[in-house]
């Protein structure tokens, strides 16, 4: 469902986790039972008061019930955090490279004592690697 990591930083010898994950396209249940152990496992954390990261191809915009799970458990997407008013947008493209669209089901999602510094999709990438566009984020944790 999800391999993870505990990070420190050499600066400041603050840790913090780091997620990735990758959801099933097809299978809504499957969706919603890996967000349901993903957040068991995040509440699980020895170190409960560093930040998480989590990050990954959800298969699944910000409103699917799946998604809405890891919101419940105080995770926020980077991008929306910054660009909340912007919500004609997409990281799928099936290979068009189109950036219209509301299939913006690839996410960089920060816990509380994570600052988003800055939040973008790299749709300018010559040759496309891929059917999604990446996601960035820069995080400053406090």
């Amino acid at each position: 469902v999800a391999a993870w990591v505990r990070l420190d930083d050499r600066a400041t010898g603050r840790g913090f986790y780091v997620f990735n994950t990758h959801w099933d396209h097809r299978n809504q249940p499957s969706r919603e039972k890996a967000a349901e152990l993903i957040v068991r496992r995040i509440e699980g954390r020895k170190h409960k008061d560093q930040p998480v990261v989590l990050l990954g191809d959800f298969n699944a915009v910000l409103d699917n019930p799946a998604v809405r799970t890891l919101a419940a458990a105080g995770l926020a997407d980077a991008w929306h955090k910054l660009h909340s008013a912007d919500r004609d947008i997409t990281t799928l493209h099936f290979w068009e490279g189109s950036r219209r669209g509301r299939r913006k089901v690839d996410h960089i999602l920060v816990s509380g004592g994570a600052e988003v510094v800055s939040a973008g999709i790299r749709d300018r990438d010559e040759p496309m690697i891929s059917d999604h566009f990446p996601v960035t984020a820069r995080v400053r944790f406090r």
